[in-house]
């Protein structure tokens, strides 16, 4: 039985502008672990697998560049985006999990993270 609750801003649909403008102000976490000049504008991914059709809680987001998210500039054909092939991308650059918590740590909003309590 667990008798955790529930953290309302975990929950799907969940809005806070704030904390998606601070992640979109960040540079793309892909471009920083391949060592290469960031060449699109950075958008926010929410978590994907929550299931029910909904978007994830924005506090479940991270920020990678458009050539990352969805290739509109050029990544698709390298397979190296998120949207067109989850599993290479997350081989790459690690889980979807690990970036939301890497972007936590770039916040330096650690201890927010961790009172989650976010299993993967």
């Amino acid at each position: 039985m667990n008798l955790l609750k529930p953290i309302p801003e975990l929950r799907r649909g969940f809005k806070d502008k704030k904390h998606k403008d601070r992640v979109g102000n960040l540079p793309c976490l892909c471009c920083i672990k391949d060592k290469e000049p960031q060449k699109s504008p950075v958008e926010v991914h929410h978590l994907w697998g929550i299931g029910a059709g909904q978007k994830a809680s924005d506090r479940l987001c991270f920020g990678i560049c458009n050539l990352h998210h969805t290739g509109s500039y050029g990544g698709a054909e390298k397979g190296l985006t998120l949207h067109t092939n989850l599993a290479a991308f997350e081989k790459n650059y690690g889980t979807q999990h690990q970036l939301i918590k890497e972007t936590y740590e770039m916040l330096g909003l650690e201890e927010l993270y961790e009172s989650y309590n976010i299993t993967t």
